[in-house]
């Protein structure tokens, strides 16, 4: 584990080299002078100059007559069968938290974990120990507080109070005999200590399924668990996948791939973020979204098919919606360095002061104004495409 990857799993500060490469190489005519514009006329679209437009719209035909976008996919080794294994037994394990039959895990998410004969391996699980039968007061807390209220009707048993209670009463009320018949009838199995403690130590590998849209495979999520014998937590082995992932699009100039895992980063650390205790770094979770929002201005697969000769539907030129999560953080807003956001990156449909501009309104208004900023992506493009 090298010093930089110790760097970044203690500050998750994957950006930090980009931002100082802005600030030295990125043109000055072109970083955002942010006291302009929090200065600037809020009628600027009207006041729009023609001449800085079309710098702008020839700064994009220069860059893509230099650049080419890739669509290179990153490849990664495929898990061993001893790493399928072990997160397939994090997996189920986990789904017995509470008592469940074993006829009920469904074929599709069996097939996502690899698993393909279920009954040898849940028999493995349960005579290895990690499984046992569930005892008659759990099979009782499966059912409902309404079921439960039936039974103890049933057999003469107070049924007010709480579920525990009711619980409680109608074991007290049945013999050895019938709780036995409760447990054959019913069928349910549940985690053992055995299986807790793996769990406890596995689970987030137990987590790794419920995020298959973040599209990190698990032998990704492997590689990076650990750093200097130490395991990672979930959400930080995450970060540093997804980090990893966003250098290789960044590097092979795969701006629409880069902007995707952008926003994945963001959602990880949201999500973080509101679910957790952990100490999430705002600035970098908001500036990979702004990067996100920002490659999505750039039109880069458009752009390649004019290049190409492909004419482009003026309509599909559009703001992504940003998402309202965004607007919980306007105290932070002073917090994103524009200028990572634009470093090493195409020039958009609007100028760099635009971008910002239209952050900041989307922090202050309580309807931000869609059709005004469409308007302006779409009337750029309408130019640039008169260039061809």
């Amino acid at each position: 584990m090298n010093i930089i990857e110790k760097f970044l799993d203690l500050l998750k500060l994957e950006s930090t080299r980009e931002m100082e490469r802005a600030k030295k190489d990125f043109p000055n005519d072109f970083v955002c002078d942010r006291q302009a514009v929090d200065q600037a006329n809020p009628d600027f679209q009207e006041n729009f100059s023609n001449k800085s437009n079309a710098l702008t719209l020839l700064s994009i035909k220069k860059f893509w007559k230099t650049h080419e976008q890739n669509y290179i996919n990153r490849m990664y080794r495929r898990a061993s069968a001893n790493e399928i294994e072990e997160y397939a037994k994090a997996d189920v394990i986990s789904c017995f938290e509470k008592p469940r039959n074993n006829e009920s895990l469904s074929d599709f998410r069996l097939s996502q974990i690899g698993i393909t004969n279920w009954y040898r391996f849940f028999d493995k699980l349960f005579y290895s120990g990690y499984l046992r039968e569930a005892t008659a007061k759990e099979v009782l807390s499966s059912y409902t507080l309404k079921e439960l209220k039936t039974i103890a009707e049933s057999i003469a048993v107070k049924k007010t109070g709480k579920k525990a209670e009711l619980i409680e009463r109608i074991c007290a009320s049945l013999s050895q005999e019938e709780l036995n018949e409760i447990v054959q009838e019913e069928n349910l199995f549940t985690i053992s200590e055995k299986g807790r403690e793996y769990l406890t130590y596995h689970s987030d590998l137990a987590q790794l399924r419920s995020h298959a849209v973040f599209d990190v495979s698990l032998a990704e999520f492997n590689d990076k668990r650990y750093i200097g014998g130490r395991k990672r937590n979930f959400y930080d082995t995450m970060f540093q996948v997804l980090s990893e992932q966003k250098n290789f699009y960044q590097i092979n100039n795969n701006y629409d791939s880069m902007s995707v895992v952008c926003n994945r980063i963001y959602d990880i650390m949201l999500e973080e973020f509101e679910r957790t205790e952990h100490h999430v770094p705002v600035d970098i979770m908001l500036l990979n979204y702004m990067e996100a929002l920002y490659l999505a201005i750039c039109f880069s697969w458009e752009v390649r098919n004019l290049k190409n000769g492909i004419t482009c539907d003026i309509h599909c030129i559009s703001l992504p919606t940003i998402k309202t999560s965004l607007a919980k953080f306007s105290d932070y807003k002073s917090l994103i360095n524009y200028n990572a956001v634009f470093a090493n990156k195409p020039p958009g449909f609007m100028t760099q002061k635009d971008f910002v501009h239209m952050i900041d309104e989307f922090f202050t208004t309580d309807m931000f104004n869609y059709s005004k900023w469409n308007n302006l992506l779409q009337t750029n493009f309408k130019k640039y495409m008169k260039m061809f």
